[in-house]
């Protein structure tokens, strides 16, 4: 592969694909984590005849919907685990509050 004069094996490009796929997954789970748990909703469940081992109060969780994460939920996710960021992850979430302030 080549571009702008600068080449770069199938190989290479294919290795560097999946490191950045992994580290952006590993990077974007917790905010994604952290809006789905906002998005469940506790129901309680209905006990059935017949059941009276189960206690009547048990709390069952239902996703309302599908999730969406904001740049605040994903400044939340990196204030609970900021090394994810990375050895820099000072500037980084520096970065991330920076971006979360302006929306």
């Amino acid at each position: 592969m080549e571009t702008e004069g600068f080449k770069v094996s199938a190989d290479a490009v294919n290795v560097l694909n999946n490191a950045l796929n992994v580290y952006l997954k590993r990077l974007i789970k917790p905010c994604l984590d952290l809006a789905t748990s906002k998005s469940v909703k506790k129901l309680s469940s209905q006990i059935q005849p017949g059941l009276n081992e189960l206690p009547r109060n048990r709390c069952m969780q239902k996703l309302i919907g599908p999730a969406s994460a904001s740049i605040s939920d994903f400044k939340t996710a990196m204030e609970l685990n900021p090394t994810i960021l990375g050895e820099d992850w000072s500037l980084h979430f520096e970065r991330v509050c920076f971006l979360a302030s302006e929306e």
